[in-house]
């Protein structure tokens, strides 16, 4: 299980350098692969909290709530400036 989670990071990752590249060589954020890496990160930390309630981790879920709750906070905010 723990190799599966170190996969999905790097995942996200590797997708975020690649919006990032993206965004870069055209001037301007290129919502698919943006989408993209935000829906694979935001879905890291949504399985997170899952977990923290099926095995009864209520001392770590905060920490997957804040991360959770900053990914999609920073998503929205990408939407929400101006072009």
């Amino acid at each position: 299980m723990f190799c599966g989670v170190i996969l999905w990071q790097f995942l996200a990752a590797l997708l975020f350098a690649r919006a990032f590249l993206a965004s870069l060589t055209a001037h301007a954020l290129v919502w698919s692969p943006v989408n993209t890496a935000f829906a694979t990160g935001i879905a890291l930390w949504a399985a997170f909290m899952i977990a923290d309630e099926i095995f009864v981790e209520y001392n770590n879920e905060r920490s997957h709530i804040m991360l959770f709750a900053a990914q999609l906070i920073t998503l929205v905010g990408l939407n929400l400036l101006p072009a």
